[in-house]
């Protein structure tokens, strides 16, 4: 487990609401979410590997981050654990120099590209690289939604007391040729090309008779906005689906245990056999509250020129009334 991480509670803050009794002229300004998180815990092992090319992002975490990233270094390519790193912090770097409200797809394909540009610039520095690539999976919590982000095969889920209601679809040419009629799924298990992604975020050198790759894989982005208490996502890399499947996830995580026993046995079920690097990271969702705040219309030129009469009217009667009520008072007092 990541105990790298430093994690520190902090208190809650609330949105204010503000409400007008004049229906009629109230407008929303804004709807939002405050999502509160419990420590964020993560992990990330050799297996049976000689090096480590799985990267997560940021390096140190507490429940005020907002956005988490998983990269997993392309297996058979070049420099695979500078890749991930790379992929993983110009995303970062991205939504650091670029602060938005909401995430778009628009928005996380272009921290995509500022990726890819990165990846270039490393391999065109390095006479000796021909290829490198990463795939991608992000969680980013903002004041609308929560969005998921992946490019390749490493996932993220959302679970709800022990139902997935959202997990990325890996992006491999196997699943590809299914949904293609091309082989069955059975046939896709044993495929020899399995293994091989039809997307992700990778650069190749220019060489003889093959020009560079030109841009990255295009993401794929879901907002969602159904987010309750307890929900739980999990990003994890491909090594952890070795011996982790979506039972035993969901079970693990509707289970009673902290989440810090949670994680545990997700580990000890994957040291023992697991070939490749595999790493994950948990997000509980603490509370979530909306809030909407509401502003009066500003007044139009032609609502400025008219008299304010039922104002003045209201006003004009109580005074009336005020005065009626003292001077029958001194009338009565001197009689």
């Amino acid at each position: 487990m990541r105990t790298g991480w430093n994690i520190t509670s902090y208190p809650q803050e609330h949105l204010k609401i503000t409400k007008f009794h004049n229906a009629s002229k109230m407008a929303a300004l804004i709807d939002r979410m405050d999502i509160t998180i419990s420590p964020p815990l993560a992990f990330t092992e050799l297996g049976r590997r000689d090096n480590n090319e799985d990267y997560i992002c940021p390096t140190n975490v507490d429940t005020d981050t907002r956005l988490f990233i998983v990269c997993d270094g392309m297996g058979g390519l070049d420099k695979g654990e500078d890749a991930s790193r790379i992929t993983a912090e110009s995303v970062q770097r991205f939504f650091m120099e670029n602060p938005s409200e909401t995430t778009s797809e628009e928005y996380i394909y272009q921290a995509v590209v500022s990726a890819f540009e990165h990846l270039k610039a490393f391999a065109e520095a390095d006479s000796l690289i021909t290829r490198m690539g990463s795939t991608l999976t992000l969680l980013h919590l903002n004041s609308h939604s929560v969005t998921v982000a992946h490019v390749g095969d490493s996932r993220v889920y959302h679970v709800r007391d022990g139902v997935i209601l959202y997990k990325t679809k890996d992006h491999r040419q196997v699943l590809d040729m299914v949904e293609q009629g091309i082989i069955t799924a059975e046939q896709a298990i044993d495929h020899p090309w399995r293994n091989r992604l039809s997307r992700s975020v990778s650069f190749k050198v220019a060489m003889s008779g093959e020009a560079a790759t030109a841009q990255p894989g295009k993401p794929v982005v879901q907002q969602i906005t159904d987010i309750q208490e307890n929900d739980y996502f999990f990003l994890c890399t491909d090594g952890v689906l070795e011996q982790i499947t979506d039972a035993l996830l969901t079970e693990v995580l509707a289970s009673d245990k902290p989440n810090e026993a949670k994680v545990t046995e997700i580990l000890d079920r994957c040291r023992p056999e697991t070939r490749d690097n595999y790493t994950g990271v948990l997000v509980q969702i603490e509370a979530v509250s909306e809030a909407i705040a509401y502003k009066l219309p500003e007044e139009t030129d032609d609502e400025a020129a008219l008299p304010k009469s039922s104002f003045v009217t209201w006003l004009v009667t109580v005074v009336l009334i005020i005065g009626l009520i003292v001077g029958g008072y001194y009338w009565y007092s001197h009689q």
